[in-house]
């Protein structure tokens, strides 16, 4: 019997687990050779004692382990056990607690710690890959070099755990600046220059290498009188590394901080490389956009130069030309006396001359007043079959010059109105027809019809969301080549056949007409068959009285809802972090199929990109009096990237219904946002302002379902 025994405890002690057995009194009966080592204690020390007696009690949460296993002689895991008694502490051990034959217990263990370690570095190492991932997106969707350098002195701060932080830049005197430092206790350092190859910043760049302080300011390698900002701040630890161009010249130097004694690590220094390169993009990216946004304003301010000219100087040769066509009428009323009939035929041709060229002459005055801002358009409701049958009527001489006749096919219910201005609708429509005249040859056809949609056409860029009146001028003309097709509304532009140049023509009517319907909230588009004909239709916003009530809250002026530009940067600046909010609470769905197995690119499919072009559009909003065509631009980014985004819940087979409860959680998140936010930074009045975000998250929504439908067939 002693010789089994014997075996067993030579079993025991073979084993790589440490193990105890412990009988029903509390009291220690074996430790095997690995329990001994791991918990620095001799099996004479142990062997005999008990529990709570000779040898401490564990633990009050091990303990009832221990008791629950011994009464109910179940076995029990303990997993990621800490000990805490001497020369064990910070140790971390898994356990298995079984009921023993003898009706005690066996406890075997095995120190994990090693494996906790490593799987503590890779969730840390994990964190801070999306951190890093996170600080980028949200530098990168910067772009004014101000907010950059702040963001970018946060995050560090944040992301080291550093008392301070800041950014320094390289003067082309060589001397740097600190333009920013957060979590100073002074300003007085913001701004200060020091000289070249001197300080934290300036050892940084002559080196270009990262820097690391340790044991300020009793370290003699790094006297405090070269680092006063340091010694003002009580810093005892900092570090630093390089901020580059994209060809790898330094630039300035990211800095941090730590006022108490802290050793850096390698891992802080890979930290802070990275944030370096990810802020050296964001900063260039941000002087580009700034390069870029002074690029525009010098083409604006060039073209708004020639606009006027062109305004200036078209206005001074329409009047000696209104001036010749008068003479020529008096001339012909024989004021001054009887006229020949060569006479007059001569003056029959001067006249239709004046008026061609009074004609082109008018083209490029519109022109000129809509490319300079100087061209207003009316606001009204107006019944599309009356302007239709004008143009017509305009147009019919030309038609029966050349034996055409122009045909209305509309469809559209009499009463169906479009809100614009009624002479500039005739003007597009009469330029159309027109055309269709001048490109038709005898023995074709012409028609013109209207009709109500809430569909608009791929392609037509319109502001708002419908419904629509289209106005289709058709004809069986020449045609245009598909090349020359796109080209055709840019000014100066005429499709290069031989029939468009026997007409003559300036190129500029399609152009004009374009964009005054684009001063509508409309477009023009344009289809085409060489040989076969060509179609020009005109989109205009249908009227309702749902409309007509909600233009009552738009801003006509600027600045007219106090705050509203306020925010709209409060939901620019938050777009990521509204983005995750929003993720959060979709994961927490359960009505939408397969949210809890999408990953976060999936789920936040282009709502950052979108929320910050709704923040801008805000801007654009209150600061450029509500005007159609300063929203042009954003209502198409909002449309295309809300469009993509229905398309995309439609592959991941979303339906309609759970479109319309993101768009409502979106709404929940951003009204929290800015309730919470805004009274603190501006006196807006809340309730006209999220009115506001809400037509235009409203209008997103419409877009969104339109591309859902749309993707889904």
């Amino acid at each position: 019997m002693q010789m089994l025994a014997d075996q067993a405890a030579a079993l025991l002690d073979a084993l790589p687990d440490g193990v105890l057995l412990i009988d029903p009194e509390w009291r220690v009966v074996f430790v095997n050779r690995i329990a001994e080592q791991a918990l620095h204690l001799q099996r004479a020390e142990l062997i005999g004692k008990r529990l709570g007696q000779e040898l401490p009690e564990p633990p009050p949460e091990r303990m009832a382990v221990y008791r629950e296993v011994m009464a109910s002689r179940e076995p029990r895991p303990m997993k990621g056990v800490r000990m805490e008694e001497p020369g064990l502490r910070d140790r971390t051990f898994d356990a298995e607690v079984h009921p023993s034959p003898t009706g005690g217990i066996a406890i075997v263990f095995r120190d994990v710690t090693d494996r906790a370690v490593a799987e503590q570095r890779m969730r840390l190492r994990a964190e801070e890959s999306e951190a890093l991932r996170e600080i980028g997106r949200d530098l990168l969707s910067r772009v004014e070099p101000g907010r950059v350098l702040d963001r970018v002195a946060r995050h560090t701060r944040d992301l080291l755990g550093a008392g301070y932080a800041a950014v320094a830049l390289v003067e082309p005197s060589g001397e740097t600046r600190w333009p920013v430092i957060v979590g100073n206790h002074s300003d007085q350092w913001q701004g200060t220059a020091f000289p070249p190859g001197q300080g934290t910043a300036g050892r940084v760049v002559a080196s270009n290498a990262p820097l690391v302080i340790q044991g300020f300011p009793e370290n003699p390698d790094f006297p405090p009188d070269e680092f006063p900002a340091h010694r003002s701040e009580g810093m005892r630890s900092a570090l630093a590394s390089p901020l580059h161009t994209a060809d790898g010249e330094p630039i300035g130097a990211l800095i941090a901080g730590w006022r108490t004694p802290y050793a850096v690590s390698d891992h802080d220094v890979e930290i802070a490389r990275a944030l370096a390169r990810t802020a050296s993009l964001a900063l260039a990216n941000a002087r580009l956009f700034a390069d870029a946004d002074s690029a525009r304003r010098e083409a604006e301010a060039a073209n708004l130069a020639k606009s006027q000219f062109l305004a200036n100087m078209s206005h001074e040769i329409r009047t000696p030309i209104n001036a010749i066509v008068g003479y020529t009428d008096l001339l012909e009323l024989g004021i001054a006396g009887p006229l020949t009939d060569g006479q007059r035929g001569q003056l029959e041709r001067v006249k239709a001359s004046s008026q061609h060229l009074l004609g082109l002459v008018n083209e490029v005055l519109d022109l000129a007043k809509v490319e300079s801002g100087r061209m207003h358009v009316a606001s009204e409701r107006v019944a599309m079959r009356g302007s239709v049958a004008e143009a017509v009527t305009l147009v019919a001489p030309q038609a029966d010059q050349r034996a055409l006749s122009i045909e209305d096919t509309s469809d559209c219910d009499p009463e169906a109105a479009y809100l614009g201005d009624p002479e500039r609708v005739r003007q597009i429509l009469v330029n159309l027809l027109s055309n269709a005249v001048k490109f038709t040859e005898p023995g074709g056809s012409i028609s013109i019809c209207c009709s109500t949609t809430d569909r608009p056409a791929d392609g037509a860029q319109l502001s708002g969301s419908g419904p629509w009146l289209n106005t289709v001028v058709e004809d069986t003309g020449v045609g245009i080549a598909p090349e020359q097709l796109a080209r055709v509304f840019e000014p100066f532009v005429q499709a290069d056949s031989g029939m468009t140049r026997e007409v003559g023509g300036t190129g500029l009517g399609l152009t004009i007409s374009r964009r005054l319907a684009g001063l509508m909230g409309g477009d023009l588009t344009a289809r085409s068959t060489p040989g076969e004909g060509s179609a020009f239709t005109l989109w205009l916003p249908a009227t309702h009285p749902s409309r007509e009530d909600a233009l009552d809250s738009w801003p006509s002026k600027p600045h007219e809802i106090p705050g509203l530009t306020e925010v709209g940067h409060l939901i620019a600046d938050n777009a990521n972090a509204l983005t995750k909010a929003l993720g959060d609470r979709l994961r927490n769905e359960p009505e939408i199929p397969g949210v809890q197995q999408l990953d976060r690119a999936q789920l936040e499919d282009h709502t950052s990109t979108f929320l910050l072009d709704i923040g801008l559009a805000l801007v654009t909003l209150d600061e450029g009096s509500g005007e159609l065509a300063l929203m042009r631009d954003g209502t198409e980014i909002q449309r295309k990237i809300t469009e993509l985004h229905g398309a995309q819940r439609a592959r991941l087979g979303w339906d309609a219904s759970h479109l319309h409860r993101e768009f409502g959680l979106l709404r929940e998140e951003t009204d929290k946002l800015v309730l919470r936010e805004a009274p603190a930074k501006t006196e807006a009045k809340l309730d006209a302002a999220l009115g506001i975000v809400h037509r235009l998250l409203d209008q997103a929504e419409r877009f969104s379902v339109r591309g859902l439908l749309r993707e889904g067939g």
